[in-house]
């Protein structure tokens, strides 16, 4: 197994064990009752990013919705408030978009992910 094999399942295994160790810590009340919308990209680790966060916000007591959508309109959606959260937002998938946006404050980046 290689390493960028072990690191993957190292942290979905570190996930899986936040999630059952908070899972029964947290409020079954959530703030809002508006869904929480979450795209689901054509790459595995956005993917697997998108259903851990969506579980975990489901266990929270969140309404999660799932859209499949590309990258532009994923950033697009974010910064128009149509998507809540969006785990991976390549900025070299955007070009100039992606700065304009975070000049804008339509999105905030949150740092790497990986």
């Amino acid at each position: 197994m290689g390493v960028s094999s072990r690191k993957f399942l190292g942290t979905v295994a570190g996930l899986a064990l936040a999630l059952g160790v908070t899972g029964t810590a947290v409020a079954d009340v959530p703030e809002s009752s508006r869904p929480i919308v979450i795209p689901m990209n054509n790459w595995t680790g956005e993917t697997i990013n998108a259903a851990v966060a969506g579980q975990i916000l489901e266990d929270m007591g969140y309404n999660v919705e799932y859209v499949a959508i590309g990258a532009i309109a994923m950033a697009q959606g974010v910064a128009d408030g149509d998507v809540t959260y969006a785990p991976e937002l390549w900025d070299n998938n955007l070009g100039d978009l992606y700065a304009d946006y975070i000049v804008e404050g339509k999105i905030l980046d949150l740092g790497e992910v990986g």
